[in-house]
């Protein structure tokens, strides 16, 4: 009696896990990468960047549990007018890996793999903005970053 129950709880749980990663590729293909992703330490970033590349930088970081698309529609369409709006799905976020699992939740850890992600693509300047859990951690972002450009 115990087998019989615990090879229905085994089937319900595999039909679950089933259901669960046929939704996830229905969410994926409906609503696909908006940008481009950047290799970092040991995985990859999802970036958006909008307005002219030449402007000045300015970096927008969505909060605890959103992704780069939150930050677009509250600022990025606005400010792209007038700057390179350059926009990250935090590590784990949106479609944004976290290669060292729990380990890159931390401020530090993120912004190291975020500043990673903006050298790559030849940012050295920028003004960031964070919403939310990400302004807690800006000062981590901006220390390697020498200056704020002028607006």
């Amino acid at each position: 009696m115990i087998l019989i129950s615990l090879a229905i709880a085994a089937a319900a749980l595999a039909g679950l896990a089933a259901y669960s990663e046929i939704g996830v590729r229905a969410i994926e293909r409906a609503h696909p990468p908006a940008g481009r992703f950047v290799d970092v330490d040991g995985g990859r970033l999802h970036l958006l960047e909008l307005g002219p590349a030449g402007a000045p930088p300015v970096v927008l970081l969505h909060g605890a549990s959103g992704n780069l698309l939150d930050m677009r529609v509250a600022l990025g369409d606005r400010l792209a007018q007038r700057y390179r709006v350059i926009m990250v799905d935090r590590p784990g976020h949106g479609w944004s890996d976290r290669p060292g699992g729990s380990a890159d939740a931390s401020p530090a850890r993120q912004a190291a793999l975020i500043h990673h992600a903006l050298v790559r693509i030849g940012v050295t300047r920028a003004i960031v903005l964070g919403h939310s859990w990400s302004r807690r951690w800006q000062p981590p972002i901006r220390s390697p970053i020498p200056k704020a450009c002028p607006v």
